[in-house]
C-alpha cells in the first residue's frame, strides 16, 4: 500500500519529527511518498496510486490538503501537530501526535472511518474550498490579526487565551443581510461564522453541538447587545454554551459582503470594491473521508 505524508515542520511544538512518522509506516510495510509543505506546493497529482493521505501538521495544512483531495474519495489522515488543531479536535483527535499515527500505521487493526463534510464559499473570487468556516466580523479580524502576526507556539497560543475577548469589546457592528434557507437573520450584528464543526480559529468552540459530518451548516451570530456577555465568557473557563451565541442550521447560508476582513478558512480574499459583494456558502454532497482511530484503539 502506498500513503502520501503531507508533512509541516514548523506546525506547533514541533514535537514530532517527521522522520518518525516516515518510519512508522515504513515498518507496517507502506511505500511511502513525502511531501514537506513548506518547501513543496501540494497538488492532485501527488495522490496518484495513494491508499490514504497523512496530515502531519495543523489545520492550515489539513485545509491545503482538503482543497486539493476533495471529491478524489482518498482517506485523510490527522496527525495534529498545530496550535488549535480545530479539525482534529472536532473529529474526536487528541493526545500523543506519535500514538495517532502510529494507530494510523496499523489502520486495519486500530481505526475506522468517519465523514468530513467539506463547504464551499462562492463570491467576486469564485467558488473556494473551505473545511472549517466561512466568517466576517469580530472573529474573521481577531484571525486576520493573528495570522499576520510573527508568533511563535507559546505567543500563539497567548493570544488565543487573552486576545479574543478583547476584540470582542470594540468590534464595530455591521449588517450583512444574512439569509439561512432563505430566511433572513437580524442585520445588525458584531459577528457572523458558518460553521463546519464545532471550532473556529484559535479553538474557539463558538458551536458546541456542532459536529463535521452531520451536513449541516451552522450559522453561529452575535448581536451588540450580548458582545460583553461573550467577551466575559471568552475571557473565563469557557465552558457551557457560548454567552450570547446564536444558533441556526441549514444547507444554503447568503449574505452581502461590504468590507471588513471576511476569511474563508486562513484565506483573506480582498475587499470589494464600490459596493456590496454578494457569498453564498454551501457543502459538497459528498464528505472526505476521514481516518480515526478506534476507541481502544490507542494506548
Amino acid at each position: 500500500m502506498r500513503v502520501l505524508v503531507l508533512y509541516n515542520p514548523s506546525a506547533g511544538e514541533r514535537r514530532l519529527d517527521g522522520a518518525a512518522i516516515r518510519a512508522l509506516f515504513e515498518a507496517e510495510g507502506y511505500a511511502v511518498a513525502w511531501r514537506d509543505v513548506k518547501t513543496h506546493r501540494v497538488e492532485a497529482a501527488d495522490a496518484d496510486g495513494v491508499d490514504l493521505v497523512v496530515v502531519a501538521g495543523g489545520d492550515g495544512t489539513v485545509g491545503k490538503a482538503v482543497r486539493v483531495f476533495a471529491g478524489m474519495g482518498i482517506p485523510l489522515a490527522i496527525v495534529p501537530l498545530g496550535t488549535a488543531n480545530n479539525t482534529a479536535r472536532s473529529l474526536g483527535l487528541g493526545g500523543d501526535p506519535f500514538e495517532i499515527a502510529r494507530a494510523f500505521a496499523s489502520r486495519t487493526a486500530d481505526c475506522m472511518e468517519r465523514g468530513l463534510d467539506v463547504g464551499t464559499a462562492t463570491g467576486p473570487w469564485g467558488a473556494r474550498v473551505f473545511l472549517e468556516s466561512v466568517g466576517v466580523g469580530a472573529v474573521a479580524e481577531l484571525i486576520s490579526v493573528g495570522a499576520a502576526a510573527d508568533m511563535g507556539f507559546a505567543e500563539r497560543q497567548r493570544f488565543a487565551r487573552e486576545a479574543p475577548g478583547a476584540f470582542l469589546r470594540t468590534a464595530p457592528t455591521r449588517r450583512w443581510r444574512l439569509a439561512v434557507d432563505g430566511a433572513p437573520l437580524p442585520e445588525a450584528l458584531v459577528l457572523v461564522e458558518v460553521l463546519n464543526m464545532p471550532l473556529a480559529g484559535p479553538g474557539l468552540p463558538l458551536d458546541p453541538g456542532g459536529a463535521p459530518d452531520n451536513g449541516l451548516l451552522d450559522v453561529a451570530y452575535l448581536r451588540p447587545g450580548d458582545r460583553d456577555a461573550l467577551a466575559d465568557w471568552l475571557d473565563g473557563p469557557r465552558t457551557g454554551w457560548p454567552a450570547g451565541i446564536e444558533l441556526v442550521r441549514g444547507r444554503h447560508v447568503a449574505f452581502d459582503w461590504e468590507g471588513g476582513p471576511l476569511r474563508i478558512d486562513d484565506d483573506f480574499p480582498d475587499p470589494p470594491a464600490g459596493g456590496a459583494a454578494h457569498v453564498e456558502v454551501t457543502l459538497a454532497p459528498q464528505p472526505m473521508r476521514a481516518l480515526i482511530p478506534k476507541p481502544g484503539g490507542m494506548p
